[in-house]
């Protein structure tokens, strides 16, 4: 693969996403040069069609692409460059960090935490969701995950 530069998304067409078997770490892989997999040294490890997306890894961690991305119908893609995808993702962070920020204050379980504290304990936090009717907690259960609704 290639050092990501944008991150992309399916509006027609599809894909298929391939990773060379047996590739030295450093290596350029033969799709690099412009060449299309070789099926005796590449995998196939997925196909996606509209709303699918890449890239987005290889931008968030500044990485090589781990696979090479082949188009396997007339493909029509949406692109966004990594500088506005990166500028995105941490808007994007900082304002599910200022909600979850938001909730912790709301709850006197932490009202005795300091603002560093808080704003770490927001960073640990991840967005779960569940279907209308989805069982959350059994009762049973190890209570090992705090939930805050």
């Amino acid at each position: 693969g290639e050092t990501g530069d944008s991150f992309y998304v399916i509006a027609e067409g599809s894909a298929e996403y391939y990773t060379e078997k047996n590739l030295a770490p450093g290596a350029i892989s033969s799709t690099s040069q412009g060449n299309p997999p070789d099926p005796t040294n590449s995998s196939l490890v997925k196909t996606s069609s509209k709303g699918s997306t890449f890239g987005g890894l290889a931008l968030l961690y500044n990485q090589v692409c781990p696979t090479s991305i082949l188009a396997t119908t007339p493909l029509k893609l949406y692109k966004i460059d990594q500088r506005t995808f990166q500028s995105f993702m941490m808007n994007s962070k900082e304002q599910r960090r200022d909600d979850v920020m938001a909730l912790l204050k709301e709850n006197s379980l932490f009202h005795d935490l300091g603002a560093d504290q808080l704003q770490k304990l927001a960073d640990a936090f991840s967005w779960v969701n569940y279907k209308e009717g989805e069982r959350i907690v059994n009762k049973g259960d190890d209570g090992s995950i705090l939930y805050i609704v």
